[in-house]
């Protein structure tokens, strides 16, 4: 069993109905929420308020009862969770000994509230109904106040940013999205990987360079034969024209002339 203190009274938020929290004494500080009736919920209001009633209520007649017939309350104890319902023990101490009444747990810490009995829970009922309350402070409260307003104040941008954007696309032609999208695809049909030089050549710069020199040399040979070409036609014209025919009959063959 774990000693357990009387927090207070609460509301169930779902139900609305009256709650009594019951928190253990020692750490981890485990809080039991336990429902109760009105009627009970009254009675343990007016114990931990320390008010007296002007007349005696069914909790106060009890604890007079007990005392005058020089007995005791020596604890109350939550026994048990069985079916979703809490069950409690009243322990008495008189002249004849020790009793152990059943008690609804309501009813017991409403009357040890009044003789100032302890109240335990069993650690089983704790495991399974207990929960750890996180305490925060003002700070923390402060913080989250402030996280909340950082949150809105984003909140205020990005519709800002996306009201910006849609009066963006109001102002566009469909037709200028039509060329654009022409543009596109152009640039990316030309954007075609060249391929790689051959293993053992020369890089793609430098080939082509190399191509372009010697395709220059190749016109200065042309033009030289050309010149070549021409000195031959002049030693030709002193000879007789016929001769000349014939010699540029015996020379021509399939390919045209030939070059010396």
């Amino acid at each position: 069993m774990r000693p357990v203190d009387v927090l207070g009274l609460n509301v169930e938020a779902a139900s609305g109905g009256p709650l009594v929290l019951l928190r253990e004494h020692d750490a981890p500080y485990r809080v039991l929420p336990m429902a109760i009736g009105t009627p009970e919920a009254i009675a343990i209001g007016l114990a931990l308020g320390h008010e007296v009633p002007p007349r005696p209520l069914t909790h106060d007649l009890l604890a007079t009862l007990i005392h005058d017939l020089h007995a005791q309350v020596d604890h109350v104890e939550v026994t048990e969770l069985r079916e979703g319902t809490f069950h409690a023990e009243l322990t008495l101490r008189g002249p004849t000994g020790v009793r152990r009444l059943d008690s609804r747990p309501s009813d017991a810490i409403a009357l040890a509230l009044r003789v100032d009995a302890p109240v335990y829970v069993s650690e089983e009922v704790l495991d399974e109904a207990g929960a750890i309350l996180q305490v925060v402070s003002e700070d923390d409260l402060a913080d989250d106040d402030l996280a909340a307003e950082d949150e809105a104040v984003d909140e205020e941008v990005i519709e800002a940013e996306v009201a910006r954007f849609r009066a963006l696309l109001d102002d566009i032609d469909p037709a200028r999205l039509a060329d654009i999208g022409d543009i596109a695809d152009a640039v990316r049909d030309a954007d075609v990987e060249a391929p790689a030089p051959a293993a053992g050549t020369a890089e793609a710069g430098e080939g082509e360079v190399d191509a372009v020199d010697d395709d220059e040399d190749d016109d200065i040979d042309d033009g030289i034969r050309t010149v070549d070409d021409l000195d031959d036609l002049d030693a030709a014209g002193d000879e007789d024209p016929d001769d000349v025919g014939d010699a540029g009959d015996e020379d021509d063959g399939p390919g045209g002339p030939t070059r010396p």
